[in-house]
């Protein structure tokens, strides 16, 4: 794997997910896709992802006259997507970079792993089918952007009823409880698959949810927290207005100017194959020239630019911690 490459190469189709995932301000995702654009094996992993984990199967129908059809279409190989994206997240784990980017380690294989099969396995499955209403179509979840944060919907009464017992019950009351159902209160999870799991004897009234949980850890700040209640609020007041309980279940910030970076670190190597003694100072000139920028960068700023970019493509690629 060769650690710093001349020139970095990203798709039109990741290109457009970190343009959309930017403006949706999903920066962890970003975060993912900054360490994914900077592997020097990505797109070639991209090209093996498009041939060995998308496979035709054949899909039967109704006709309108009541025959059956027969057709073929392009999907997801569920058996074999999977093993090649997780050995590849693994490795890229194994780098180096996680071993200085401890927080980035928490949720990296959550998203990245969702983000590959689902975005870009896919995708490349409907671009296959020709014609096809999905054809053109690329899934992109916000709910990925928040593994730290979670949400429940529950009946009020059974929710105090739990929750009093256990945040507001003495030593003795909680000792008690844990005698009579085999845990303490706090050890029970209300929400997703969990729901029924209730202690035996326990009755759960169908009625109302009135109680929305949200539960964050010490990762979540405050702007990320509103942004997750701003896409989320439409389900949120969906659940607590239906006729029935829902059974479901540091700053993260990623440079905006990656983009504008990686075309920079482009320029920059050009240049310097070109056999320019000042590459940096070339770079600022066509920065200055180019229409889709028309800014001023100062070479020595251009020059950290591709050093810090560098170092990190160094750290992303190396296997060894």
């Amino acid at each position: 794997m060769k650690n710093n490459p001349e020139k970095i190469i990203i798709d039109d189709l990741s290109n457009g997910l970190y343009r959309t995932h930017l403006d949706r301000k999903n920066h962890r995702i970003c975060n993912i896709m900054r360490v994914l654009f900077l592997r020097s094996d990505f797109q070639d992993f991209l090209t093996r992802i498009e041939k060995e984990a998308v496979h035709q199967t054949e899909i039967t129908s109704k006709g309108s006259d009541g025959s059956e059809i027969k057709r073929k279409i392009w999907t997801i190989d569920f058996r074999k997507a999977p093993v090649l994206i997780r050995e590849y997240v693994d490795e890229i784990c194994e780098s180096r970079y996680f071993s200085k980017n401890e927080g980035l380690t928490n949720y990296f294989s959550y998203i990245s792993s969702f983000l590959l099969e689902q975005s870009y396995a896919d995708s490349f499955a409907n671009h296959k089918n020709k014609g096809g209403i999905f054809s053109n179509v690329v899934f992109i979840d916000d709910g990925q952007n928040y593994p730290n944060i979670s949400k429940g919907f529950f009946d009020q009464e059974t929710f105090w009823k739990v929750f009093e017992g256990a945040f507001y019950g003495d030593a003795e009351h909680n000792k008690k409880i844990k005698e009579k159902y085999g845990r303490h209160p706090s050890e029970i999870i209300i929400g997703g698959s969990k729901y029924d799991e209730l202690p035996k004897g326990h009755k759960m009234e169908m009625s109302r949810p009135k109680i929305c949980q949200i539960v964050i850890d010490d990762t979540t700040e405050k702007s990320e927290l509103i942004d997750y209640i701003n896409k989320n609020w439409g389900d949120i007041e969906m659940h607590l207005k239906s006729l029935r309980p829902s059974r479901k279940e540091k700053r993260i910030t990623t440079s905006s100017n990656l983009l504008r970076d990686i075309d920079i670190f482009n320029k920059y190597q050009e240049y310097k194959k070109d056999g320019y003694k000042n590459p940096d100072v070339k770079v600022y000139s066509w920065l200055m020239k180019e229409p889709q920028y028309q800014i001023e960068i100062e070479p020595n700023t251009i020059r950290k630019i591709v050093s810090l970019l560098s170092k990190e493509i160094k750290e992303i690629n190396t296997k060894n911690k």
